[in-house]
């Protein structure tokens, strides 16, 4: 199925002191967007094998960015990055909204 598309983010913020950090969280969108659109399969896969989303079946965005190792990494990254990763996560949810039904057909059928 195709994927929508990521919009991404500006960070570039002439109020904020801090260019590296901009550059820093620019960067990792960048990362993230083209991991997802390169693979989506391999989220989709992370995503159920989860405990948390019972298969793929408890579909939600805000899980889908702990599939991302840099915002998961601890609570502080989780604040810094949720901004960053929020709209390929979006996306990513919404591609599991569309093939679970599929998903789950597959499974009882054994295929």
């Amino acid at each position: 199925m195709a994927l929508e598309p990521i919009f991404r983010r500006n960070f570039d913020n002439p109020e904020e002191q801090d260019r590296a950090d901009l550059q820093d969280r620019a960067d990792l969108q960048e990362s993230i967007i083209s991991q997802v659109e390169a693979n989506p399969d391999f989220f989709l896969a992370k995503y159920e094998q989860d405990s948390r989303s019972f298969s793929g079946r408890y579909i939600a965005a805000d899980l889908f960015k702990e599939m991302f190792v840099e915002y998961a990494e601890s609570k502080s990254t989780r604040t810094r990055y949720n901004a960053v990763v929020h709209n390929a996560a979006a996306v990513l949810s919404a591609l599991q909204l569309i093939q679970c039904p599929f998903i789950f057909v597959q499974k009882i059928n054994g295929d």
